[in-house]
C-alpha cells in the first residue's frame, strides 16, 4: 500500500511546536510547517536532523500543505501516520476471513470503535491501535503502546468489556508501523491505568493481537503477526 497517493518528498525534521505541527526542511532547502498526523510523543523518533518522508496535500481547509508520513531511525523507516493502522487492520481482516459484513467504525454505547463485523449470527468489535515506539528488553526489540497516557484507550477497553457482556466478540489489534519489533507490550510505565484495564480485558475474553508492517520510502505492507506479551515495566 502506498503511504499516500499524493506526491512524496524527502525532508528533515527540525522541531515540533505542538503535537499537530512540525517544522521541516525540504530537500530544496525550503523550511515549511507540516501536519503531524500522530498525537504520540515520538521523542525518540523526532530528533532534529532525522530524515522524513512528507506528502504534499494542499487544501483550503488546512493551514499546512505538507504531512509527515514517516521518519528514518537507525536505518528503519517508521510510519507516523496513525490513521493508516485502521486501513491496514481492515485489509488484514478482510483478506484473512470471509465475514458477512466488515465495516469501518461502529458506535456502541458512548464510544466509536474502529472495526465491526458480522458472521454466522455473531457480532464483532475491534479497537485498532497504531504503535511506533520500540525499546530493547533482554536483547529483544519490543513495541510498546502507548508512548503517552491515553484516557481514550482506557475508555475504549472498558467499552469493549461492556460489549462482551452484551454478546459481542471483541478484540484489540495493535498495528506496529515499523519492521524491527519482535513482540508487543502495554507500556505500564507510561500508562499504568491502561496496563490495569488490559488485564481486565483479557480476563473478560477480549482477544489481543498484533501485526507488524514493513515500511519503505513510499509504501507500507503488513508483514506478519507478533505475540502480545503483556505489560512492560522497564
Amino acid at each position: 500500500m502506498l503511504l499516500s497517493e499524493a506526491p512524496l518528498y524527502d525532508a528533515v525534521f527540525l522541531k515540533r511546536p505542538n503535537r499537530f505541527v512540525s517544522e521541516v526542511q525540504l530537500n530544496s532547502g525550503e523550511i515549511v510547517k507540516a501536519h503531524m498526523p500522530n498525537t504520540g510523543r515520538m521523542g525518540e523518533l523526532l530528533i532534529p536532523g532525522a530524515p522524513l518522508r512528507v506528502a504534499y496535500l494542499p487544501s483550503s481547509k488546512r493551514k499546512t500543505a505538507y504531512t509527515v508520513l514517516s521518519v528514518l531511525t537507525k536505518d528503519v523507516w517508521v510510519c507516523t501516520y496513525a490513521a493508516i493502522a485502521n486501513v491496514l487492520a481492515y485489509d488484514y481482516l478482510n483478506q484473512k476471513y470471509e465475514f458477512d459484513l466488515l465495516q469501518r467504525e461502529k458506535l456502541f454505547l458512548d464510544s466509536r470503535f474502529d472495526l465491526y463485523a458480522q458472521f454466522g449470527g455473531k457480532k464483532f468489535l475491534w479497537e485498532v491501535k497504531s504503535v511506533n515506539l520500540v525499546v530493547t528488553e533482554n536483547n529483544r526489540k519490543i513495541a510498546l503502546f502507548p508512548d503517552a497516557p491515553t484516557s481514550r484507550g482506557v475508555k475504549h477497553l472498558k467499552g469493549l468489556i461492556q460489549a462482551v457482556k452484551k454478546g459481542y466478540e471483541c478484540g484489540v489489534i495493535f498495528v506496529v508501523l515499523r519492521s524491527d519489533a519482535e513482540a508487543v507490550k502495554i507500556n505500564g510505565i507510561t500508562d499504568p491505568d491502561l496496563a490495569k484495564v488490559i488485564g481486565e480485558a483479557v480476563n473478560a475474553g477480549i482477544n489481543i493481537s498484533a501485526i507488524r508492517c514493513t515500511v519503505d520510502k513510499n509504501t507500507i505492507t503488513v508483514e506478519k503477526t507478533l505475540p502480545f506479551n503483556g505489560v512492560y515495566l522497564g
